[in-house]
């Protein structure tokens, strides 16, 4: 679906009265994009799809659009199950990110066998996200934004004492996006580590 990043801006605006909004929702735009290909955090699985004996390549791109999110690409492939049973990582390939191809052709036609976690992304400019995944990394998502806009340098806004502690801000979300794609938690809260045994 399609979130408002208008409704958004308010968090934004503080710490960044003097820049335009559109600017603002700008980089609002580009924040969600790079965490999303850096974390691989935004992840969707495509169910049901029929295997074709000897067919190697099966479009993902379609189960995407299927899904909703016609405007975004596929940045990794997360796992593949062939009626339930995971594949080995190492026989599987994801072509023009958009493609997953089997290094060896399945032998047999199956209904419905195959099963697919990809991570994705926003293509450049469109706010069809997954609002789940937006409210849960917005803290993250706006700190990467934040820290974009206040550390060009020569801006009437630029702040590189600012954007350093929002990048910092980040990377603190970016760990726990990281630390929680491979286990399934990405939609759990964190639980914050008492500062004395933090590394910030």
């Amino acid at each position: 679906m399609a979130i408002s990043l208008t409704a958004w801006d308010q968090y934004m605006v503080a710490d960044l009265p003097m820049v335009h909004s559109n600017l603002r929702q700008q980089a609002l735009q580009d924040a969600i994009r790079f965490f999303c290909n850096d974390t691989f955090a935004w992840q969707e699985t495509i169910e049901d799809l029929d295997l074709v004996a000897d067919q190697a390549d099966y479009d993902l791109a379609a189960g995407v659009t299927a899904l909703g999110y016609a405007t975004c690409e596929i940045v990794q492939v997360i796992w593949v199950k062939v009626d339930g049973i995971e594949q080995s990582k190492t026989s599987y390939e994801l072509h023009d990110f958009a493609t997953l191809h089997f290094l060896t052709a399945p032998s047999a036609a199956a209904t419905d066998a195959l099963d697919v976690k990809v991570a994705i992304a926003p293509d450049k400019g469109t706010n069809d996200i997954n609002e789940a995944f937006f409210n849960r990394w917005i803290d993250g998502i706006l700190a990467k934004a934040k820290a974009s806009l206040l550390g060009q340098k020569g801006k009437p806004y630029s702040n590189e004492k600012r954007a350093f502690a929002c990048e910092i801000e980040y990377l603190r979300h970016r760990a726990a996006a990281v630390a929680g794609k491979w286990e399934g938690h990405i939609n759990k809260p964190i639980i914050a580590m008492p500062r004395e045994h933090s590394w910030l």
